[in-house]
């Protein structure tokens, strides 16, 4: 999927082109529409590629004009967004010209994307653009990293059985990322030998940060597999990969139920752990944000399981989410574990901090016990160092066998593992229905429509 798709007259190619390089050198991937000049959209051979590609982007960004008035082809794209939902962003290079032409239209149709004024020079308004695409692109397909610095607290359960409820629910495309080096989600899902393999190969999680075995590059395949180096990150050139060549398919492809995808995690990210600038470290957390953004097309969300401490894996996973998902026990421990990370989320990047939202895991079935009232109340906000009890989700999981890991030998088919489809037994329905009832508030957090 393309992250903008970008309409605008003939006459005002400086300024795309301007825009166009702005997008590129942030990542965001333009599509600088062709045959500017070719006829109405009714006699155009190229039409119906232009309109494939609005379809396949997460917003529409139009130049706005005097030359840009009219019934010609910025009105067809313009129809063609509202026509396929896809936001749509208006750039004013100047004050309109005709009323109700497709600056008047774009004004009253932008909704998410709203109209930037560039009159007073593109250059000036170049930074609002970017990050105007950005958030469009985000909402598009946001990313969740799900995150505590306390261990067993049911991180990688809540990445599993939360989302694959939500993707149950509702067939869209979901990736799930496993970045945390005791894979263990990756074993909610795979045998051994599955996971070995995909290591093997570097298909998987290390792709993402270096050029591994998997990759074609210029200069022919690597020699060595990134894992087996730990002393520096990779210089070769890096193109992140279409996720296609790393993911785990975990839901059988039948054209109809979306995706549930995942990148298989392996010990030897733990590597980064250990390197310093020096070594080449920040090239790898660029490659493994600008990986993610490359995922971002391919699906309507990604979250991503992280392990419980503050490493580069801990600051790439912050660096890529849109929300961060803390799951809780309802004891001080677990308690103390949000803390640390809401402090270190606020230190970490104040700028551009994700909202932190926080769920309690492995409740009583029945009704709160004495510390998760406390929590909702407001009463141990001051024991968290912050307004922890406004960022509780309503909804809670409860302590149930059907959320918890089984053998391999146990499992026949990924998705078994999974409470939304291989639940059954007394309460079954129940735990499936809260499990619904989570993956349809945690989606509506992150501005997915949860109907």
């Amino acid at each position: 999927m393309h992250d903008s798709y970008l309409a605008f007259a003939t006459a005002d190619f400086d300024a795309a082109f301007a825009v166009n390089e702005a997008l590129r050198r942030a990542g965001l991937a333009p599509v600088l529409s062709a045959d500017r000049d070719a006829p109405a959209p009714d006699a155009a051979a190229s039409w119906r590629a232009k309109a494939a590609e609005i379809a396949d982007s997460h917003c529409v960004l139009m130049l706005l004009s005097a030359h840009s008035e009219g019934p010609g082809l910025m009105a067809a794209e313009l129809a063609t967004a509202q026509a396929h939902g896809i936001p749509v962003l208006g750039v004013r290079l100047a004050a309109p010209g005709t009323p109700g032409g497709v600056a008047t239209d774009v004004a009253a149709v932008a909704g998410l994307g709203g109209v930037i004024d560039a009159s007073q020079g593109i250059e000036s308004a170049l930074p609002t653009i970017v990050s105007a695409v950005r958030r469009l692109r985000d909402r598009r397909c946001p990313v969740i990293s799900v995150m505590n610095l306390k261990g067993g607290v049911g991180k990688t359960t809540v990445t599993a059985q939360v989302f694959g409820a939500a993707q149950k629910a509702r067939g869209n495309r979901v990736l799930l990322i496993d970045l945390d080096p005791q894979a263990n989600l990756s074993q909610y899902f795979l045998t051994t030998a599955q996971s070995d393999t995909a290591a093997a190969a570097d298909q998987s999680l290390i792709s993402m940060f270096e050029p591994g075995l998997c990759h074609d590059l210029a200069t022919g395949r690597p020699a060595v597999s990134p894992a087996d180096v730990w002393d520096r990150v990779s210089a070769e050139r890096f193109t992140p990969l279409d996720p296609a060549r790393l993911r785990a398919e975990l839901l059988p492809t039948d054209g109809t139920r979306g995706k549930f995808d995942l990148i298989p995690g392996q010990f030897e990210v733990s590597k980064y752990a250990f390197l310093s600038a020096a070594d080449g470290i920040e090239r790898a957390a660029a490659n493994f944000v600008a990986s993610l953004n490359r995922f971002r097309r391919a699906y309507d969300l990604i979250v991503i399981d992280t392990n419980p401490s503050a490493s580069l894996l801990t600051r790439c996973a912050l660096a890529g989410a849109n929300l961060v998902l803390a799951p809780m026990r309802c004891d001080p421990f677990s308690l103390r574990g949000v803390r640390l990370l809401h402090r270190l989320i606020e230190r970490w990047a104040p700028e551009a901090t994700p909202p932190l939202r926080v769920l309690c895991n492995a409740t009583h079935r029945t009704e709160p016990d004495a510390f998760e009232r406390d929590l909702r109340a407001g009463v141990l906000d001051g024991e968290a160092g912050w307004a922890l009890s406004q960022a509780l989700f309503r909804s809670a999981l409860p302590q149930s066998k059907y959320l918890e890991i089984k053998p391999e030998t146990a499992i026949t088919a990924p998705l078994e593992r999974l409470a939304a489809y291989g639940a059954k037994g007394l309460w079954a329905r129940d735990i499936r229905a809260r499990l619904d009832t989570v993956a349809m508030e945690v989606l509506d957090a992150v501005g997915i429509d949860a109907d």
